[in-house]
């Protein structure tokens, strides 16, 4: 299933479309097809501790900036009470095909975006293709991390997280 720019013709509209994974244990990932959480329940990971029940979100988002000579673009896509971030802007189109994948489009960078959690565990792969034909360019990478009951919002930070860098892969425990 793909779905191109027309269905996102404003941020509302965009938001009104919807993706859903699930692990089998009870957690799942979801959000919309604009990469925007427009629900407390959307996220990237949310586990089951105790399944198929205790759900909570661990992994709310992540927000990638694409860096090329000294101009910086954010992909994101996220509102607060105060702010809308547009980076529905880039994107080109939303693919469905088991897995969500979006592709953003920045001149003639293109950034694919793709989410699979792995069966029967608590984990969440976020996977980028990035093809810059030959144009330096950094991609920045900043996830929002989060441990809280999917039914309540955070309202402050009280938490603290291990971060691992391995080569091309970062585990946040």
């Amino acid at each position: 299933m793909f779905f191109g720019k027309s269905y996102w013709k404003s941020t509302e509209y965009g938001i009104q479309r919807e993706w859903l994974l699930t692990n089998g244990l009870g957690g799942f990932a979801s959000g919309t097809i604009i990469g925007m959480n427009a629900r407390r329940y959307h996220g990237l990971l949310v586990a089951s501790l105790m399944p198929p029940v205790e759900r909570f979100l661990i992994l709310s988002q992540i927000h990638e900036d694409v860096i090329t000579g000294n101009k910086e673009f954010h992909l994101a896509a996220f509102k607060t009470h105060d702010f809308v971030a547009h980076g529905e802007h880039y994107l080109e189109g939303f693919f469905y095909d088991y897995i969500p994948e979006l592709r953003y489009r920045i001149g003639s960078i293109f950034i694919n975006k793709k989410i699979c959690l792995r069966n029967m565990k608590n984990q969440v792969a976020v996977v980028y293709k990035i093809r810059n034909h030959g144009l330096k360019s950094t991609i920045r990478l900043i996830p929002l991390v989060n441990f809280r009951n999917y039914h309540y919002l955070s309202k402050s930070q009280y938490m603290s997280f291990a971060t691992e860098y391995s080569g091309r892969r970062m585990e946040i425990t």
